[in-house]
């Protein structure tokens, strides 16, 4: 998918730099070279899309036009003259195309379409890899499957049970960080004590008996995203169940998700011959800068993990400021912007200005100097640092 340099604020958006990174795979057969596959290394999901794909990807358009290009994305639309059929059409696509912002810096984006009674919802969260510390890689695409495991009112039979053995376990990893040896079984077993009180994908079960479709979500270097379509009568719905998980999430069933995605890296990188170039590549690449690591986290790290970890990950940099919502279907804007005040004006979700990490330099470009031998196919990447904002990105991106 694409890169960026940094997890930055709206009011930085339109003079950030950003990194737009492709890769062409190739294979030797016969007489010459030829595709092979091509490979979005920073999105760790991205296999998955909603049902409606042409929804979400227009949502998640917008979004980016938000997100990335602050008020540019406005103000070219409202003062350049159309001049050909294709602007014309644009033009008056954005004419039922809304924004607003919360008091909080939460960011919502309304395009009214209303040729089907459905809504197609995308939750940008600028938060990725790159947020990670050394040391604690994997934290965002760990924080994204435990952001489906619900709240203190969904996901759970029995609360109050849960709570006490969950406050238990958070005192074990404690002890844990140690002393691993010493605790590792009871961790494990208090843990399925714990899973006894889990409602198994509540949050999934609830949005597929009310016409929901497409439920997934997406990690990469730079931001995360959790969408999904449904009825345009479950609108309310919807605000109530993603307010709800910002808020009040509850990262339940760790050890088995840990097991989920230690699973997933053994199927995408160690055991993938194409994983573990690309891992390789981006650690020769980028010497110094975050995009060295790999989305998905190293293996030891991603087993050294706490839910103390990811909840600390949550609450530094899941916050108000760094939130865009694209909502795209058969809605009034109006109505989006009363529920909006409704479940996202709150304390809960914090406003906090956002850090911005380093642009990547020249000095920063390595030459090759790795290899790995036991790679049997003929592999060739290219790799082409564009700035975001730059004339020929979309002209580039059908190349890649």
């Amino acid at each position: 998918m694409h890169g960026s340099t940094s997890a930055f604020c709206a009011a930085d958006a339109p003079t950030d730099f950003r990194l737009s990174v492709k890769r062409k795979i190739t294979c030797s057969r016969g007489s010459g070279n030829k595709p092979l596959a091509k490979h979005w290394h920073h999105s760790t999901r991205s296999s998955y899309l909603p049902c409606s794909r042409r929804e979400f990807l227009r949502g998640f358009l917008l979004t980016a036009g938000v997100v990335f290009g602050g008020d540019r994305f406005s103000s070219t639309l409202a003062t350049s003259a159309p001049s050909s059929d294709l602007e014309i059409f644009t033009a008056e696509q954005t004419r039922n195309l809304y924004q607003f912002s919360l008091a909080n810096g939460a960011r919502f984006v309304v395009f009214e379409r209303k040729n089907t009674p459905t809504v197609s919802f995308t939750s940008f969260v600028r938060v990725g890899a790159v947020d990670e510390p050394d040391g604690k890689t994997g934290m965002a695409h760990f924080l994204e499957h435990l952001a489906f495991k619900g709240t203190r009112r969904l996901g759970t039979k029995n609360w109050a049970e849960e709570s006490r053995l969950l406050c238990q376990l958070d005192a074990l990893y404690e002890k844990w960080r140690t002393q691993p040896d010493s605790v590792r079984d009871e961790i494990q077993s208090l843990s399925r004590r714990a899973e006894a009180f889990v409602d198994e994908n509540a949050f999934g079960r609830l949005v597929q008996r009310n016409g929901g479709v497409g439920l997934n979500a997406a990690t990469e270097a730079d931001s995360t995203q959790y969408f999904y379509n449904m009825p345009s009568n479950k609108l309310e719905l919807w605000f109530a169940l993603e307010s709800e998980r910002f808020k009040d999430p509850v990262f339940r069933a760790f050890e088995r998700e840990r097991r989920v995605i230690l699973e997933e890296r053994l199927l995408r990188v160690e055991n993938d011959d194409i994983g573990k170039f690309l891992e390789k590549l981006l650690q020769v690449t980028f010497e110094r800068h975050p995009y060295r690591r790999p989305v998905i986290g190293y293996k030891n790290d991603i087993e050294k993990l706490t839910p103390a970890d990811v909840r600390s990950f949550f609450r530094e940099h899941y916050t108000a400021d760094r939130l865009t919502f694209a909502i795209v279907g058969d809605v009034e804007h109006e109505r989006v912007r009363d529920y909006a005040e409704r479940y996202f004006w709150t304390s809960q979700i914090r406003l906090l200005h956002c850090e911005v990490n380093p642009a990547i330099s020249l000095s920063q470009r390595n030459k090759p100097r790795s290899a790995l031998k036991w790679i049997c196919l003929r592999i060739r990447s290219v790799w082409w640092p564009i700035e975001f904002h730059h004339f020929n990105t979309r002209t580039l991106h059908p190349c890649a």
